[in-house]
């Protein structure tokens, strides 16, 4: 039954985020997308909150919180990753502006591409790393579903 599940959710959460993240760029322009990148400001809190921060924090909860090596490998490595594909459906429910939140997170998965390979072997030492592996996951799921919608909507709008 477990089999089962696994394969399920192999199949269905990836297929969910590739959706939204098509149907998000379905929605938006590429002007939207880009407006918020005019508040500097906003852009560098958001790599810094993201890259340094939320990082720093994981790394002291697990210094200080007794924890499995599992689950501290899970956090660090989850605090490294910036860009969560929901952060639109977020600011959706939120009446936020979803333009600047599609923005933020293709900005931030594109940081992270970068930035994760660099950093994982600091916090993991000895781990092999590949950087085409994260990015592709990332490309994949959130960066092409999103671009093609964007470019049908812009194309045929």
């Amino acid at each position: 039954m477990n089999d089962i599940i696994e394969i399920i959710f192999k199949i269905t959460m990836p297929a969910f985020v590739i959706g939204s993240m098509f149907t998000m760029g379905l929605g938006l322009n590429l002007t939207q997308i880009i407006a918020p990148f005019k508040n500097i400001t906003l852009v560098i809190l958001s790599i810094i909150s993201n890259f340094i921060v939320v990082p720093l924090f994981a790394y002291g909860i697990t210094q200080y919180i007794p924890v499995s090596e599992g689950v501290r490998t899970g956090i660090l490595l989850l605090s490294l990753g910036g860009g969560a594909p929901f952060i639109p459906m977020v600011v959706s429910v939120a009446k936020g502006y979803i333009g600047g939140a599609v923005g933020l997170m293709l900005l931030l998965v594109m940081v992270t591409i970068i930035y994760m390979p660099l950093v994982m072997p600091y916090l993991f030492p000895g781990a092999a790393v590949s950087s085409w592996d994260i990015a592709k996951s990332l490309i994949v799921t959130i960066l092409i579903p999103s671009t093609l919608g964007i470019l049908i909507k812009t194309r045929f709008s």
